[in-house]
């Protein structure tokens, strides 16, 4: 302690010492200091999270998808996938009962192609309707149905877009019973799919889905003796891979009012029942009877391996009500989806002159990039999205009220968008005056290319949709359901893509594009590079045929 004191001691003499020197001038004044500034510390490299893949994926992994899956125990019972709850209590379910009937001005007869894309339309047996998560849809046999919703977003009553309180209320309750019927589904799931699962080998959460997003309300009367199905042989389509299926049913006397029992039918008549096989053994079938409050379920992969049927019962004052829960794909298929397409396209403060504001200040690459973007949104919106609403009638969209005002929002980018088209066209046309250079668009043999390749999807497109339109089934509808004739002028896309073509050779025989895409004669000038290529490629194949023979 002592020697720690002294040394202390003795640098404190000296620096006191030195002080009183520089008071007196013998030493001069040391500059001031600057002190070192403090590094700022490098913040650490943060590797991002890997990101977790969605359960669909997951299941795509490990089970495959409904064409390449297999049953994950091929000895399994026969239907194992398959079952039937006893009938809802009816006091519970009473409610359910009254919506059916209350939201009866919603019901209406889809035309639908059920052969098939190339097959004839014809008008379904049962009338029907869709509720869901808003903007959500359902595309089945050719045809999108358009959802009303269960609730809206921001809680508002259904009411403040135009249902009647009846109908608020009915869509309601139907999205209560979606909710117990995800409940149920999931509990079947637990003790039916996954211990299956496990003894096959695979992680017990790898089950389907039963987060239902829409159910199809159906209505369907007795026929009375001799019909004998309401729903023919059918696999659900439009559903997300391994998603399960929930249906209630509910047997009404003409006037309304549930059965006041669940007995199968009374004893009177022949009961409703649903018929099940193999797709790929048809002839291994069995038949259930659905009593009335009847619960079914599809569960996991039962749909990819089987078809049903729904079959009348013939007691002559019943109607049956069904309510049908999937899980329906919506990643490309909702209205969040494709207002972002358009929303990419279109985008913000487009000026007067909109053609010059979207597709000018562009390389000739990009341009074409853009071009066929705006074109690809064009065909989806206008076609699977508009055209599918219109054709539904008038009465359709009059009371569906929420997709009613977003229809509105798709015909303006449509309309829109057919102005762009238009306006490249007429650039295109003029283009070989131009230098390359039309009213500040960058022109290239590829912008042509493009255009006709494009003009080609589109033709087609069109005669699929006048094909449809000119089908007789619409003939027969009611006034109210008939079509509702598209706002847009039917464009001749052959006729328009022959008139491109010759611009093309004749831009290139200006000198226009630096000669790219040229060569040739006039002929090969008007072809695409695509076509030049599938024909060089032809002939290359034409001549090692030869060559071997030779």
């Amino acid at each position: 302690m002592n020697t720690s004191f002294k040394k202390r001691s003795s640098s404190g003499t000296k620096m006191a010492n030195k002080e009183k020197k520089k008071k007196k001038g013998l030493i001069p004044a040391s500059k001031p200091t600057t002190p070192t500034p403090t590094p700022t510390p490098t913040p650490p490299t943060l590797t991002p999270p890997t990101p977790t893949p969605s359960h669909q994926a997951q299941l795509k992994k490990h089970r495959g998808t409904a064409a390449s899956s297999n049953p994950p125990l091929p000895n399994a019972p026969l239907f194992s996938n398959f079952h039937s709850d006893p009938p809802l209590p009816l006091e519970p379910t009473s409610s359910f009962a009254n919506f059916f009937t209350s939201s009866h001005a919603l019901y209406k007869y889809d035309v639908i192609q059920p052969g098939g894309k190339f097959s004839r339309w014809n008008t379904t047996k049962v009338s029907r309707f869709v509720v869901g998560d808003p903007g959500v849809t359902y595309k089945y046999l050719g045809l999108r149905i358009f959802a009303h919703p269960w609730k809206l977003e921001d809680d508002r009553s259904l009411t403040d877009l135009g249902y009647s309180a009846s109908e608020a209320k009915a869509l309601s309750d139907m999205g209560g019973l979606n909710q117990l019927m995800k409940s149920e589904t999931d509990r079947h799931l637990t003790k039916i799919v996954k211990p299956k699962l496990v003894a096959s080998g695979f992680d017990g959460s790898l089950v389907g889905s039963c987060d239902y997003n829409l159910t199809l309300v159906n209505r369907m009367e007795c026929g009375g003796e001799g019909v004998k199905t309401s729903v023919g042989w059918h696999a659900d389509s439009g559903l997300e891979d391994f998603s399960s299926i929930a249906v209630y049913q509910t047997l009404l006397r003409e006037g309304g009012g549930n059965r006041n029992n669940n007995n199968n039918n009374n004893g009177k008549g022949k009961p409703w029942s649903v018929s099940l096989r193999q797709t790929e053994n048809p002839e291994v079938e069995m038949t259930s009877s659905l009593n009335n409050n009847a619960v079914y379920f599809l569960l996991d992969d039962f749909n990819h391996f089987h078809e049903h049927a729904v079959n009348r019962g013939t007691a002559s004052d019943e109607t049956r009500y069904s309510s049908t829960h999937r899980v329906a794909r919506i990643n490309v298929g909702c209205y969040e989806y494709v207002e972002r397409r358009c929303n990419d396209v279109i985008g913000v403060g487009i000026s007067e002159n909109k053609i010059q504001s979207w597709f000018t200040n562009l390389n000739s690459k990009n341009l074409v990039k853009r071009f066929n973007k705006s074109q690809s949104v064009l065909s989806e919106v206008q076609f699977d999205w508009v055209a599918q609403w219109n054709v539904q009638g008038k009465d359709h969209a009059k009371k569906n009220h929420w997709w009613r005002k977003k229809m509105r929002s798709l015909c303006k980018v449509v309309k829109e968008l057919l102005e762009r088209e238009e306006e490249v066209v007429g650039r295109l046309l003029e283009a070989k005056n131009d230098n390359g250079n039309s009213g500040g668009l960058t022109i290239s043999a590829d912008l042509y290319d493009a255009c006709i390749e494009d003009f080609e999807v589109r033709e087609k497109k069109t005669k699929e949709l006048k094909s449809r339109l000119a089908d007789s089934v619409f003939d027969g509808l009611e006034k109210r359901d008939r079509v509702v004739e598209n706002f847009w002028r039917e464009r001749d896309y052959k006729e328009w893509g022959g008139q491109v073509r010759r611009a093309r050779g004749e831009f290139l025989d200006a000198g226009g594009g630096g000669g790219g895409g040229g060569g040739g004669g006039g002929e090969t000038k008007t072809k695409t590079k695509k076509e030049k290529k599938k024909l060089a490629s032809n002939w290359a194949n034409l001549q090692a045929k030869l060559g071997k023979k030779n």
